[in-house]
C-alpha cells in the first residue's frame, strides 16, 4: 500500500525561529517526523516551543518527513490546525544528532502522540530493518506474522518497538490477536528493499483497519 507522504515547505524565517540561538537551546540538531494516524482527527499544526513548524496543516494519512529542530529540552505540541486548541503536548530531550519520530492516533478528543526515537543504523547486507506499530485504539495486543512464523508477539496499542532486521523481500504480514489464531487484519503485499528501514503499522481507518508503510531512508 503506498502511504502518502506531505512535503511540508518551510519557510526560512519560521524555521530560525523555531531554533533561535536566543532560547537558549543546543546549537546541535535533532530531525523529527509526524504522522497524522488519527482516524475522523481534523488538520493538525505542529508547534515546538511555542512556534507553528508547518505553513500547511498536516491531516490524516500524511506524514512530515524529517525537518531540523536544535537539540535539547523542547516542548512539542500538536495543535488543531490554525487554532489554539491542544491536543498532545510533550515535554522532550532531544539528543543531539538523532531523528524522532512521532506517530497520532486515535480522536482528537483522546489524541495519543507516540515519540520514537528512530535507529537509523544501516542494515546488514541483504537485510531491511522494519518496526512494526499498532496504532488502532481500543482494540487489544497483537501478535504478527509472515505466513506462519511469528515477526513479533503481544504488541500493545500506541507501545514503542524497535527496528527488526528482516531479509529483503516481499511480505504479507498478518495480525492476530495475541495468543490465538484469530485474525485482525493482513496486509497486501509490502515489499522491503536491500538496505532500507521502515515503519509499518496498523491504524483504524473509514473501512476499519488499514495499514501503512513509511521508509526513513
Amino acid at each position: 500500500m503506498r502511504y502518502s507522504v506531505l512535503i511540508f515547505s518551510l519557510c526560512l524565517s519560521t524555521f530560525f525561529v523555531a531554533c533561535d540561538k536566543s532560547d537558549n537551546k543546543s546549537e546541535t540538531y535533532s530531525r523529527i517526523a509526524v504522522t497524522h494516524a488519527a482516524n475522523g482527527a481534523p488538520g493538525l499544526d505542529m508547534i515546538l516551543d511555542g512556534v507553528v513548524m508547518n505553513s500547511d496543516s498536516l491531516v490524516y494519512g500524511q506524514t512530515a518527513p524529517y525537518i531540523f529542530i536544535f537539540s535539547g529540552q523542547r516542548t512539542f505540541r500538536l495543535n488543531k490546525a490554525g487554532t489554539a486548541i491542544n491536543y498532545s503536548a510533550k515535554d522532550t530531550f532531544f539528543d543531539s544528532e538523532a531523528y524522532y519520530s512521532v506517530f497520532a492516533s486515535d480522536s482528537a478528543q483522546k489524541m495519543k502522540a507516540l515519540l520514537l526515537k528512530d535507529d537509523l543504523s544501516a542494515p546488514a547486507a541483504g537485510k531491511a530493518h522494519v518496526r512494526l506499530l499498532h496504532l488502532v485504539p481500543n482494540a487489544p495486543a497483537i501478535d504478527v506474522l509472515h505466513d506462519t512464523t511469528h515477526v513479533l508477539n503481544a504488541i500493545a496499542y500506541n507501545t514503542a518497538q524497535s527496528f527488526l532486521p528482516i531479509t529483503a523481500g516481499t511480505y504479507q504480514f498478518k495480525a492476530v490477536l495475541t495468543g490465538t489464531t484469530d485474525s485482525v487484519y493482513q496486509t497486501d503485499n509490502i515489499i522491503l528493499q536491500d538496505g532500507k528501514i521502515y515503519t509499518c503499522f496498523l491504524r483504524s481507518s473509514a473501512t476499519g483497519i488499514s495499514h501503512a508503510l513509511i521508509q526513513h531512508n
